[in-house]
């Protein structure tokens, strides 16, 4: 677990909290809350990561989801680009 400074808190478009920013006070790195992986060299880079990869709603990371999403069948209706020829 880490120990966050100069916090940022995510807040949803609800008002509600959904995650953090904020900067390790032991590694100097920045961090997201609910995204423990790795940290980041800069506040912006971290703030990027976040838009790229998270549900702005919900706070879900958007890569765990997209491969569920190719793991799981598939839905009725969906067709491969091959099938539309």
């Amino acid at each position: 677990m880490f120990h966050l400074e100069n916090i940022e808190m995510i807040t949803n478009s609800n008002g509600r909290k959904i995650a953090l920013i904020g900067l390790d006070a032991e590694t100097r790195e920045w961090r997201i809350n609910i995204y423990g992986s790795r940290g980041f060299s800069t506040r912006k880079k971290a703030w990027d990561f976040w838009h790229a990869n998270f549900d702005p709603e919900t706070g879900k990371y958007l890569r765990e989801a997209k491969k569920a999403d190719r793991v799981g069948v598939r839905k009725s209706g969906s067709h491969s680009p091959s099938s539309n020829a």
